[in-house]
C-alpha cells in the first residue's frame, strides 16, 4: 500500500525495512519492561539482546538469498547488502536468533526457561507489527479470492495490482497478536498452572501452526516445495516438535522442583 515511506530527492526510506526495525526497537524495550530487576541489570541479559536482533536481521536476509532467490544473488552479489530493498524472511530470523540464544545462554549459564519466557511475548509482538510492514509493501501476499476478505493493492505493491487477494500479511499478524494475548492471559489469569518455560514452548508450538495455515493462502513465491509444502510448513513440523519438547522437559523440571521444595 505504501511501500515508500519518504522521499525526499533521490533519496528513499522503504517502509518494509523501517518498519521492521521499528517492531525489533518495540520488541527488546517489551522484553526489557518484563525483565525482572535482577535480570534488567545484568550485562549478560543486555548482550543477550544485542546477539538476538543482530541474529535476527542476519537469519532473515540470509534465508531469503539461499532459499528464496539463490540464483538472483550468485549474478548479482552486490544485491545481498542492499538491505533497504527488503528481503527478509521471517522463520529465518526466528530460528537463527533461536540458536544463537540457546548458545549465549549456555555459555553464559543464564535461566534459560525463565529468559525465554522474556522473551516470548516479545516475540509475537514484533511479529505481529513487523507483518504490518509486509502488508504496507504488498510482499508475502495471498492467493485470488472472492470473499469479503480480499484486499486490491496499487500498482506500486509488489503484489499483483486490481485483484482482490488474502491479505495473508493482516492474517499472520493477527495470528501473532493472539498468540500474544494468549501468553499474557496464561501469565496473569493461570499462574497456579504456570512453569518457567510455558510461554516460550506456547510460541513454539502455536506460531508455527499458524503459520503452516496460512502459507496454503499464500501465493507469493517462496522458494522450492517440497511433497506440496513450502520450506516453511516443514519447519514448522520442527519447530512445533521442539516447542513440545520444550514444555515436557519444562513441565517435568518444574515437577521435580516443586516434589523438593
Amino acid at each position: 500500500m505504501y511501500p515508500i515511506l519518504i522521499r525526499f530527492g533521490s533519496f528513499e526510506l522503504e517502509t518494509y525495512f523501517t518498519l521492521i526495525s521499528v517492531a525489533l526497537v518495540m520488541g527488546t524495550l517489551y522484553a526489557l519492561k518484563r525483565a525482572s530487576s535482577l535480570i534488567k541489570t545484568s550485562t549478560s541479559f543486555f548482550d543477550l539482546l544485542i546477539v538476538l536482533i543482530i541474529s535476527a536481521y542476519l537469519g532473515a536476509r540470509l534465508f531469503h538469498v539461499f532459499f528464496e532467490l539463490p540464483r538472483f544473488y550468485i549474478n548479482n552479489p552486490l544485491e545481498i547488502f542492499k538491505v533497504w530493498k527488503g528481503g527478509f524472511v521471517a522463520y529465518g530470523s526466528f530460528i537463527t536468533s533461536l540458536i544463537a540464544g540457546i548458545v549465549f545462554i549456555y555459555k553464559k549459564k543464564l535461566p534459560g526457561f525463565e529468559i525465554a519466557d522474556i522473551l516470548a511475548a516479545p516475540i509475537m509482538l514484533t511479529i505481529g507489527v513487523g507483518r504490518i510492514s509486509c502488508f504496507l509493501t504488498g510482499c508475502c501476499y495471498g492467493k485470488p479470492t472472492d470473499s469479503w476478505v480480499g484486499v486490491k493493492f496499487p500498482e506500486l505493491s509488489q503484489a499483483p495490482s486490481n485483484i482482490s487477494i488474502h491479505p495473508t500479511q493482516l492474517y499472520m499478524s493477527f495470528s501473532a497478536f493472539v498468540i500474544l494475548l494468549f501468553i499474557l492471559y496464561v501469565e496473569n489469569k493461570l499462574k497456579k498452572h504456570y512453569f518457567p518455560g510455558l510461554s516460550f514452548s506456547l510460541v513454539l508450538i502455536f506460531y508455527p501452526i499458524s503459520r503452516f495455515i496460512v502459507e496454503f493462502y499464500r501465493n507469493d513465491f517462496r522458494g522450492e516445495t517440497y511433497l506440496f509444502l513450502s520450506i516453511s510448513q516443514l519447519l514448522s513440523f520442527f519447530l512445533i516438535a521442539l516447542g513440545i519438547t520444550v514444555f515436557l522437559i519444562a513441565k517435568k523440571k518444574d515437577s521435580s522442583t516443586r516434589i523438593l521444595h
